[in-house]
């Protein structure tokens, strides 16, 4: 009996298994550092919002200052005017 020589053009599976094992060893190594950039990236943000709320409160402080300096802080129009309540 003649055997015929087949030509596969495919990949054998162990090949396919080699690749498999290789890009799950990425993927384990890749995931873990992709997680802690995210985690610091939240973090950076959060901080970022904290300073833009700070800098919001000091310009209104600052404006609230400026505006009692300039109009007296024993002027009569400011009596029962203050629209943040009684601060007595």
């Amino acid at each position: 009996m003649k055997r015929r020589k087949m030509n596969h053009s495919g990949f054998t599976l162990v090949e396919l298994i080699v690749v498999l094992v290789i890009l799950a060893i990425l993927a384990a190594i890749l995931v873990p550092q992709l997680l802690g950039y995210i985690d610091r990236a939240k973090k950076e943000q959060y901080m970022l919002e904290a300073k833009n709320c700070m800098t919001a409160t000091q310009t209104e402080v600052t404006g609230l200052y400026a505006h009692d300096s300039v109009v007296g802080i024993n002027d009569e129009s400011l009596v029962g005017n203050n629209p943040y309540g009684d601060v007595s």
